[in-house]
């Protein structure tokens, strides 16, 4: 009897220890359906569409293989992380421990008149990509412990072109009033599963996440960073 207890004092330690991992990732993750800081994980979509395509290419953190430009841009209550155009990358950066963080798992972005001339014809050109996502291949850990549920994560969201936003964007207009993106377009469409994280407590944290699309598209982004009070 004294074994069997042994046992199932370890079963119940082991599994409470589940549970407390779980509870927080739970805190951790700020659930789709919420307001977050205080958007929606679409208006967020939409935000960080602006952040991206408003940094030059030389200096764009998507391109960045190291983390080495992941500060660049950065603004307001929310830290920008980004994906790659592309296969895997290993990046290192500091965040503030008081912001969230907010990237795509995985998302496509459109625009007029590039791939429609109405809102509906570039949905029915954007979304697709989306759709063909592997969902069994969708990934995101934090501290090597599995986030799930990542399908409803998905989020979707029109944005402008026009205008400067707060941080490098505003710095990057070439004069014309109103327009401070490449092709002076004017309205654009993003698609996607994305995260929002609550602020990391300070110190080391490692985020990694998986993405693909078969035969056609696969992301493997990992991001050592290093949570700083401010």
């Amino acid at each position: 009897m004294k074994g069997v207890r042994r046992l199932l004092a370890s079963v119940t330690i082991i599994g409470g220890l589940t549970t407390f991992a779980s509870s927080l990732l739970a805190q951790a993750l700020v659930p789709p359906q919420a307001d977050s800081f205080p958007q929606s994980y679409g208006e967020w979509a939409g935000r960080w569409s602006q952040y991206t395509i408003g940094i030059p290419a030389a200096e764009n953190p998507i391109a960045d293989p190291t983390g080495a430009q992941c500060q660049v841009g950065q603004w307001g209550p929310v830290f920008f992380l980004v994906g790659t155009g592309g296969g895997r990358a290993t990046r290192s950066c500091d965040v503030p421990a008081d912001v969230g963080l907010f990237f795509p798992i995985i998302e496509i972005l459109c625009a007029i008149p590039d791939d429609g001339n109405t809102p509906a014809e570039v949905v029915k050109a954007c979304s697709p990509a989306i759709d063909a996502v592997a969902r069994k291949s969708l990934s995101l850990t934090i501290d090597s412990k599995s986030v799930q549920n990542l399908t409803d994560n998905r989020a979707s969201q029109f944005f402008s072109f026009t205008g400067a936003i707060p941080g490098f964007a505003a710095t990057s207009c070439t004069g014309v009033p109103n327009h401070c993106y490449e092709g002076f377009r004017n309205i654009g469409f993003t698609d996607g599963y994305w995260a929002m994280l609550n602020p990391l407590q300070p110190g080391q944290h490692t985020v990694r996440f998986k993405a693909e699309i078969p035969k056609a598209f696969s992301l493997d982004v990992t991001y050592h960073l290093n949570a700083v009070p401010r």
